[in-house]
This record gives structure tokens, C-alpha cells and sequence, in this order.
């Protein structure tokens, strides 16, 4: 799906009393969007590649980092018209409210040596190759364009099989003072597998929503989308759809994402975060449950 779409389509105020219970995902302050305001896009840092030039041999790329949510620096690697390897580098400050990076890829040269011992002075530059700009429409996609190039997509490189990370039950918790004035675990269990995502929202053992559509795995973390059907008002809506990005285990087993639920004109968005439950083994004494293990995560060799 289009992400740009996604973006616009959830900008309508969120659901109301109707959604409250829905929020007892929200790990962050506000839990429901309140206005039309879409915060600028903040990409996922590490390595991007071009769309469609992905064949398993060595090809170009780009390393994208920002911090402070403005700073950003971009390298590109890739090749010269002769066939030599070639590294560039743009670095500056986004525009407060963008979505996009524009900046000047440089060329360096006489920098320290492999095999040199890491001695000798610093890079210098040696030559200005032109402009790059970069529109990201996720945290994932996006719309490069080199010096005298066409506009190009890329999206975050992705190459860990880790599916299986998300097929567990976690603890979700937040600070619902604004709700129901207590900090009150949610159970959500997970299962993504050949494509097809499913998940159950479960609160005090009776309120509760079933979430069923398709995912893929992007960059560190995995987006799904479908329909979306709760047993209760509180809950959420009894036939919605709904839109999941960021959502990403650690291996430490810690989930963090954010939904997007509609009905009709109605949107509402919440983030959460949790914890990883073992699925197997002993329970604690006091009824709790302890972490995933390395086997429950997929981390075993």
C-alpha cells in the first residue's frame, strides 16, 4: 500500500469515548491523535537500497543516519562510469516541518589507509559532485535523486528472517490516568506467518479486538494492514480497519509500534510498548509470566 496514502488518510480526528479502551495501548502522551498536524517522517537509520536493483550481487546503496530529528548525514556507495568504487557524502539540517533532506554530495581522498595502523591526518575534500535530495514518505520508503539522475525509490534494506519474533503474546502497558486512572496491562497475542497477520487484543479477560490481514517485514521492524473487529464500543470499532508500522521486537524481546484504527470518517491513532511473554516454561509464583526466551525469539543458531 501506498504509504503516502496512508498518511493522508488517517489526518481526521480521533474516535472519541468509543475508542477510549482502545488506548490502553498507548505508551506515549497524547494516546489519540487530536488534530490534522502529521509530524514530519523520521527514517529508520542504517542501509537503503534502490528498489529494483536488489539481484544478490555486490551494488550501490545508501547509509542514512539522523539525530535530534534534524541532523542528518547520507553516504552514498556505489560505482564511477569506469567501473571503480566511489563513496560520497551530504550531511545538514531538515527543515523543521519536512519530510525531505537536501544536501551536497562530496567526494574525499588521502584519508587513512587500510593497513596504515589508522595513522596519518584526515580525509580532504576532493570534489563537490552535486545536489541530492531525498523525500521520505515512511520511515522505511522514499524518493532519492542524485546529481543529473531521475528521481529513484528506495526503501530500507532489509535482510534478517525474523518473523518468528513476532509470533508471541506480549504485555503492553502505559499511563492511562486520562482514562481510567491506572497503569493497566494488555495482552496482545501475535501471530505473523507466510504473509498473513493476525492478532488479538485482549483487557481483563473480556474486552477485546481480532486483527487479521497481511504484513511484510521492513527494515528492523514489520507493517501490516486489514480489518479490525472488537466485541465492545469501549474497545474500539466493531467493524473498522486498521494500519501498523513500526512495530518491532528486540532481541531482548521489548515491542514498541503504533496503529492507526478507522471507521467510516472516524481515525484514531495509538502507540504502544511492552514486553515479550514466554510461552512456555514455568509461571511465576505470584501469577506473572517471565520474558521470552532466546528459542521463543527465534535467536537460537
Amino acid at each position: 500500500m501506498d504509504s503516502i496514502h496512508i498518511r493522508t488518510r488517517f489526518r481526521s480526528r480521533a474516535f472519541g469515548p468509543s475508542i477510549a479502551a482502545c488506548a490502553l495501548f498507548a505508551a506515549a502522551v497524547p494516546a489519540l491523535a487530536q488534530t490534522t498536524f502529521v509530524p514530519p517522517v523520521e527514517p529508520e537509520p542504517g542501509m537503503w537500497a534502490f528498489d529494483g536493483e536488489l539481484n544478490g550481487k555486490p551494488g550501490r546503496s545508501l547509509q542514512i543516519d539522523m539525530q535530534n530529528g534534524r541532523s542528518m548525514i547520507v553516504s552514498y556507495l556505489g560505482y564511477r562510469g569506469d567501473g571503480s568504487a566511489v563513496f560520497l557524502q551530504a550531511s545538514g539540517q531538515r527543515a523543521t516541518d519536512s519530510s525531505a533532506f537536501q544536501g551536497t554530495l562530496q567526494e574525499f581522498r588521502n584519508g587513512p589507509a587500510i593497513g596504515a595502523g589508522g595513522s596519518g591526518s584526515g580525509g580532504e575534500l576532493a570534489a563537490t559532485t552535486g545536489p541530492i535530495q531525498i523525500t521520505f514518505d515512511s520511515a522505511t520508503t522514499g524518493t532519492v535523486t542524485l546529481p543529473g539522475d531521475v528521481p529513484r525509490r528506495i526503501s530500507r534494506f532489509h535482510y534478517e528472517e525474523y518473523p518468528i519474533r513476532f509470533s508471541n503474546q506480549f504485555a503492553v502497558y502505559g499511563n492511562f490516568d486520562r482514562f481510567v486512572d491506572a497503569v493497566v496491562p494488555v495482552t496482545l497475542d501475535v501471530k505473523a506467518e507466510n504473509g498473513v497477520f493476525t492478532m488479538k487484543y485482549i483487557h481483563n479477560g473480556t474486552a477485546q479486538c481480532d486483527f487479521s490481514g497481511t504484513y511484510r517485514l521492513v527494515g528492523g521492524g514489520l507493517q501490516s494492514e486489514g480489518k479490525v473487529a472488537c466485541n465492545s464500543s469501549l474497545a474500539g470499532p466493531a467493524d473498522g480497519t486498521y494500519w501498523i508500522e513500526r512495530f518491532t521486537v528486540s532481541r531482548a524481546g521489548m515491542v514498541t509500534g503504533r496503529m492507526y484504527l478507522a471507521r467510516d470518517a472516524v481515525r484514531a491513532r495509538v502507540d504502544f510498548a511492552g514486553a515479550c511473554l514466554r510461552s512456555r516454561g514455568a509461571v511465576f509464583a505470584a501469577g506473572g509470566r517471565p520474558g521470552c526466551s532466546t528459542e521463543d525469539l527465534g535467536l537460537n543458531p
